[in-house]
């Protein structure tokens, strides 16, 4: 048998065209490769287009082709959360460039879109008097105060508590489940002095 005559298996086929639009930064290209990427491995056809604000970035899907066979297509399908859940961690693996990332499918599901009023889960009572109460105390005593390690709602909670406190602000700091809300005064207490020959 000569080299000629040998059989080649079959490449197998390449992902589906995702059409990427927009003029995204560096971080919203990479997202819209990241998506369209693991979309075409689903052999979905899709526009994708990165929306930057701040330290944001919200992937604005089309599904032009092949959603119907994944459940790509009805309202909130399921599979678009561990998806928005798999390029939010893809993304955020460096701690330098933290950013969070949505899915806005329009009219097929809104990941990290608005929810409607009915639906938006409020804050936890206690929650906010902590905050508020973590706040007035940063302002009284002029220290940088912590809160946590705690979740993320927990942490949006405290944070929403010290948004309404004047003369402090709020932060997270941390990894993962480590990560806790720093409550930082605007006007911090001078360090303590040390006595003259000590």
């Amino acid at each position: 048998m000569d080299a000629e005559s040998k059989e080649t298996p079959a490449a197998s086929p390449a992902p589906a065209p995702v059409a990427a639009t927009g003029a995204p930064g560096e971080r919203g290209a990479k997202a819209t490769a990241l998506l369209s990427t693991l979309l075409g491995h689903l052999g979905v056809t899709a526009e994708v287009q990165a929306v930057e604000s701040g330290d944001a970035i919200t992937l604005r899907v089309t599904v032009t082709a092949g959603g119907e066979a994944v459940g790509l297509v009805e309202p909130r399908a399921p599979l678009w959360e561990p998806i928005a859940y798999l390029i939010g961690k893809m993304m955020t693996r460096d701690p330098e460039r933290r950013c969070s990332v949505s899915l806005d499918t329009g009219g097929q599901t809104a990941i990290g879109a608005p929810l409607p009023a009915a639906l938006v889960e409020e804050p936890d009572e206690e929650l906010l008097k902590l905050g508020r109460f973590v706040a007035e105390r940063a302002k009284q005593v002029g220290k940088v105060l912590v809160v946590g390690p705690m979740g993320s709602r927990e942490r949006k909670a405290i944070h929403l508590a010290v948004k309404d406190v004047g003369g402090v602000t709020s932060r997270s700091e941390g990894e993962g489940a480590a990560r806790r809300v720093l409550v930082v005064p605007d006007k911090l207490a001078p360090p303590p002095t040390q006595p003259d020959g000590v």
